[in-house]
């Protein structure tokens, strides 16, 4: 693996990790518990990260397939990129992207452990293959930044798991 990615990649795990010890001592209760109805619980929200993580994964591995044909990523994207994460670090409200599916609440904590390991696992065997040469290639189409490199969109995923996180603690807060 690209050390640039391999950065991104160990700071998104110890992201995850940490989720998961803070979630361990709640109970499926807590974590299905909604402000208004409107909102998401705790596990919802582990849902849509895991699918927008899951999602994003298959995307890159279908895209791979064009080779030499993946468009290189601009710098007009790359920024874009850059102000959206700075965006997705704060504890300010974002509204989701209109792409977003409402995500399930049936799983377990344990459940979403499980997915979370698998998708894990999955992406560092793709971050492992992943060949250098097409490392400024733009792989990955952001909804709101446009295509993408592959480590501009793990640490993506990293900015998303953060902002995803102050979501967590704001609902949990809320609770007690």
């Amino acid at each position: 693996m690209n050390r640039k990615v391999q950065v991104h990649y160990d700071r998104l795990q110890a992201g995850k990790e940490a989720i998961f010890r803070q979630l361990h001592s709640h109970t499926q209760d807590q974590l299905r518990w909604k402000p208004v109805d409107h909102q998401w619980s705790v596990l919802q929200v582990l849902d849509h990260l895991h699918f927008a993580e899951s999602g994003s994964l298959n995307y890159c591995k279908k895209k791979l397939l064009a080779g030499d044909q993946m468009p290189a990523a601009s710098l007009f994207n790359s920024v874009r990129m850059e102000v959206y994460n700075v965006i997705l670090y704060s504890r300010i409200k974002i509204k989701a992207p209109s792409v977003v599916i409402s995500p399930s609440e049936e799983r377990t904590l344990d459940e979403m452990k499980s997915l979370f390991d698998q998708t894990s696992d999955d992406l560092k065997v793709f971050l492992d293959e992943y060949p250098d040469e097409f490392l400024n290639r733009g792989i990955y189409k952001h909804p709101m930044a446009g295509r993408i490199t592959l480590p501009a969109m793990v640490k993506f995923f990293n900015a998303h798991l953060i902002h995803h996180r102050h979501q967590i603690n704001r609902l949990l807060h809320q609770q007690a």
